[in-house]
């Protein structure tokens, strides 16, 4: 009976010692953290990494609530997320491609979507923070879930149907959504992952994008975050981060054995999903 070889991913020795290294700064922190909690956090960052690297959605939709009820501040919450998809989300990207679930070749209609998404993801982040202080979050948020809801709902009305790719409305998804992300921690993924879908981009390669780009704006949120003296919660973010980087290359493999009609149809279905949740979330 022939041995199955490990997903291709996994042969990356940078990526294995980052791993281990995550690992071993999770031993450590459980010296000062209950071990019940710290393992708590790491499963749950693994199980919303996968589905975020997989779909190109809900890792700081889901995540950043569940530290709201687990008594962290809105600032440990959602510093600790974008700090992780700041990693995850260039690791996922490296790992789609390598999957060859989207090519990043010069010149491909996937990085220039990539790229394009950055920059308007970038000016997003930019808009969005000096907004946080003044806006009322708990309307914005409001509106975004019912964008991310009807955007799900098109996705699966459309789901044989192929569309126009727009470069415009590309980069009005990504300022719109980045906005959202600065805000909230979340939403990033479910606005521009269902918003590619909806201006033409294939299914698979629009969670590889989506992560990418995401990658580029937590790197720019952080950035504004670490310029205003914020600090970090160093317990919560070992563990996140640990359980995340881990997710990665299991969740790329896996959509690479999919066939677009399915991943399609797992998008629509997550985004409406999560989509409710944060109006339900909301109106609490």
């Amino acid at each position: 009976m022939p041995v199955r070889s490990l997903p291709r991913s996994w042969i990356n020795p940078a990526y294995l010692g980052a791993v281990v290294f995550g690992c071993a700064l999770l031993v450590a922190a459980g010296v000062y953290v209950p071990r019940t909690s710290m393992l708590a956090i790491t499963l749950a960052a693994f199980v919303c990494e996968f589905v975020d690297s997989a779909f190109g959605m809900g890792f700081g939709t889901i995540l950043t609530p569940i530290f709201l009820l687990m008594g962290f501040s809105p600032t440990e919450a959602v510093s600790v997320v974008l700090v992780s998809e700041l990693l995850t989300g260039f690791g996922a990207a490296l790992f789609h491609a390598k999957d060859e679930n989207v090519s990043f070749a010069r010149g491909s209609k996937h990085l220039s979507a990539g790229i394009l998404l950055s920059i308007g993801s970038v000016l997003g982040v930019f808009i969005g923070a000096p907004v946080f202080i003044k806006a009322s979050v708990r309307l914005l948020t409001l509106c975004i879930g019912a964008i991310i809801t009807l955007s799900g709902v098109a996705i699966l009305y459309c789901i044989d149907h192929r569309l126009r790719y727009r470069k415009s409305g590309v980069f009005t998804l990504a300022v719109i959504a980045a906005f959202n992300k600065t805000l909230s921690g979340g939403g990033y993924g479910p606005l521009m992952t269902s918003g590619q879908l909806l201006v033409g981009v294939e299914a698979k390669a629009a969670a590889a994008i989506t992560s990418l780009s995401e990658g580029v704006t937590c790197l720019a949120a952080s950035a504004i975050f670490v310029a205003s003296r914020g600090h970090y919660n160093v317990d919560l973010l070992i563990a996140v981060l640990t359980g995340s980087l881990l997710a990665v290359p299991f969740a790329t493999s896996s959509v690479r054995r999919l066939d677009e009609r399915t991943v399609k149809k797992a998008i629509g279905v997550t985004t409406i999903l999560l989509g409710c949740w944060t109006v339900a979330k909301t109106l609490r």
